[in-house]
């Protein structure tokens, strides 16, 4: 039914909205997309994030590209649209949680996930979406492979400090110091 992502979730926003009409939330305009979220790396546990630093001053929600099951991806939805939908600041307390146990998300304010009601709700959101267009993509597959050839550091006790790749240091043995009037101890670290 949507061609794109991007458009399935502005959608699924909009079907989202009237859920918050009993809550301290107020709608407004925001834009939704799949990205990695800031400092997501590897185990990193961020699946959604709110920035509200955009220079038009609309809300920028992010959702995490590993996500694909449509109903947890639209719990992830609510949950950053109560922070977008609430003054700066908020943070998970107060009137965000009042927010979301109204939505039906349960658990921890900082994790929460869809209740029995919610996925109710969203599986007949689903039903109007449509699938969601998206392939899951982590970021493992996304940056590639992982660089071997970390560069070490090596200290000698007279204060020389340099750096060589743990493979050359393997193959070499320890270099030393690379001062040659220089008889001290270094160290691999």
């Amino acid at each position: 039914m949507y061609a794109t992502r991007e458009e399935w979730l502005q959608a699924a926003a909009a079907l989202l909205e009237p859920l918050y009409a009993e809550t301290p939330a107020n709608p407004h305009p925001i834009r939704v997309s799949v990205g990695f979220p800031a400092g997501a790396r590897g185990r990193n546990k961020t699946i959604g994030q709110c920035h509200y630093a955009a220079d038009d001053s609309v809300p920028q929600v992010f959702i995490h590209p590993e996500l694909v099951d449509p109903v947890r991806v639209l719990d992830v939805l609510a949950h950053e649209l109560a922070h977008a939908y609430l003054p700066v600041g908020t943070g998970h307390k107060g009137h965000f949680v009042t927010t979301v146990r109204a939505l039906g998300l349960e658990g921890k304010a900082t994790a929460t996930v869809a209740g029995e009601q919610f996925k109710v709700d969203a599986l007949e959101l689903v039903d109007v979406l449509g699938p969601y267009p998206h392939a899951r993509l982590t970021y493992e597959n996304a940056r590639g492979k992982k660089q071997t050839t970390r560069q070490v550091k090596v200290e000698c006790e007279c204060g020389l400090i340099y750096r060589a790749s743990r493979k050359a240091l393997e193959n070499a043995g320890c270099l030393g110091c690379l001062d040659r009037t220089c008889d001290g101890q270094v160290s691999v670290g």
